[in-house]
């Protein structure tokens, strides 16, 4: 799950959500998919470049600062460089979405910046609903701010059964709060972070639970990283659905990345399906 486009808190709301993915989840293997997510990244720098519209050429996790008029503009470039490398959207790459709610919500509303529009919890509902319905998106990343269990819940009991509604602010990789969401049907995967919970046994007792319960499993990097490799090993050796380390370029990003077509390449190693 790579960073294409960042926007919210990571490149100074250049778009209201935090980042635009890609999934390349009709690949066969783990060089064939980072082919072809650095093909499209760079179709999408040389395009952003072109329009004069990148304000942050890298952002805290590698993304590319692009300003969009709305959230669909971006949806619809990326899906629009994905098909112009020769790539079906939605079959062979698909878009993944950080929404990073949270900052947005003021306990009542959702306040949208660059849309200049504000949203009651059910009218955000029916906002992200119809995001997922009109691109081809595969993995949702807090839709909803981190205490609205009610719009997780809500939102849950209607979402297309092949779309991953990935809790990271929800659960901060935290037992307790997964148990809830479990309990509740609040989602049906979780974003894995080792130092956002601070033991690799704890964390790794988080991550197995999710898996028990038929959660998807992202093991991710945060801001701020450095050339440590080690959460590219504990993805794999714990079979995580899927890694998320930020973009193609920087040496914190690309050290995971090598990491992994090492692993690749290591005979009986074999990576988890991510879907």
């Amino acid at each position: 799950m790579v960073n294409i486009l960042s926007g919210g808190a990571h490149a100074n709301r250049t778009i209201d959500i935090q980042d635009v993915l890609v999934l390349p989840n009709g690949a066969t293997s783990f060089s064939e998919a980072l082919s072809w997510i650095v093909a499209i990244r760079e179709l999408a720098a040389s395009k952003g470049a072109k329009s004069g519209a990148i304000t942050h050429l890298i952002a805290d996790e590698g993304g590319l600062g692009i300003a969009f008029p709305t959230i669909d503009n971006a949806l619809e470039f990326l899906t629009n460089c994905i098909s112009e490398v020769g790539l079906e959207p939605g079959k062979q790459v698909s878009l993944a979405i950080d929404v990073a709610s949270t900052q947005f919500f003021d306990g009542n509303k959702y306040k949208l910046t660059a849309l200049n529009k504000e949203f009651s919890q059910e009218e955000f509902v029916a906002f992200i609903s119809k995001m997922v319905k009109d691109h081809p998106i595969l993995s949702i990343e807090d839709p909803f701010a981190e205490d609205d269990w009610q719009s997780w819940n809500q939102f849950m009991a209607n979402a297309p059964k092949n779309l991953q509604v990935l809790g990271d602010d929800l659960f901060t990789t935290n037992l307790a709060r997964l148990q809830r969401g479990i309990d509740e049907k609040s989602a049906n995967a979780i974003l894995i972070k080792a130092n956002q919970n601070g033991l690799v046994t704890s964390t790794q007792k988080v991550l197995t639970t999710a898996q028990a319960n038929n959660f998807k499993t992202v093991v991710s990097a945060r801001s701020g990283e450095t050339e440590d490799s080690w959460l590219a090993d504990l993805a794999t050796g714990w079979r995580a659905s899927q890694i998320k380390v930020g973009s193609t370029h920087g040496a914190d990003r690309t050290a995971k990345w090598n990491r992994l077509f090492e692993l690749e390449a290591t005979e009986n190693c074999e990576f988890a399906k991510p879907f």
